[in-house]
């Protein structure tokens, strides 16, 4: 759904880069107008700042190589080559300008990731308990009274079991790094 959301934003920015309102989003996959394409990426992925979003911007990529393969993929089924061939250019353009246009901002991302692996990234002894502590009374207060559940408490109950899993795991990996 959020890729849906995240195409509808390209394809709105498409639109206001090139001036045309009826652009729909099969024209964003047109080769021919690729530097439009570039620039509304441009535009969706830049901070005030001037600072590219980088998270983003890889993620426009994906979304874009996605939606060219299932438009290739439905023109192959309804035969039309014309249209098949010229999403095929557009999947060759996308990998030919990866290197320029995504790459550094998936680099950035992949550093991003490694350096929170870092053992001072990590939250102090201290907190991590003090945030166990605050889990296991919510659970306790969840489980103690038996009534049925809401969506709600339904909700906060899986809330907590997710974070109580995630922290153990997180603790399981840091132990195994030392």
């Amino acid at each position: 759904m959020s890729e849906m959301r995240l195409y509808a934003s390209l394809i709105l920015a498409f639109r206001l880069e090139t001036g045309d309102e009826e652009a729909s989003g099969q024209e964003t996959l047109n080769y021919r107008r690729f530097e439009a394409l570039e620039k509304a990426i441009k535009s969706i992925s830049t901070k005030e700042t001037g600072e590219d979003k980088v998270g983003l911007k890889v993620r426009i990529g994906f979304v874009l190589k996605r939606a060219a393969k299932i438009m290739r993929g439905y023109f192959v089924m309804k035969a039309d080559a014309q249209k098949e061939a010229d999403m095929t250019r557009f999947l060759d353009m996308i990998e030919l300008q990866w290197h320029y246009i995504f790459l550094p901002a998936q680099i950035e991302c992949e550093q991003r990731r490694t350096g929170l692996r870092k053992p001072s990234a990590m939250p102090d002894e201290e907190d991590i308990s003090v945030f166990r502590d605050f889990i296991k009374q919510e659970m306790v207060k969840l489980i103690e009274q038996y009534e049925m559940w809401d969506k709600h408490t339904f909700v906060r109950a899986r809330n907590l079991v997710v974070a109580r899993l995630t922290m153990f795991n997180a603790c399981r990996v840091v132990s195994r790094q030392d």
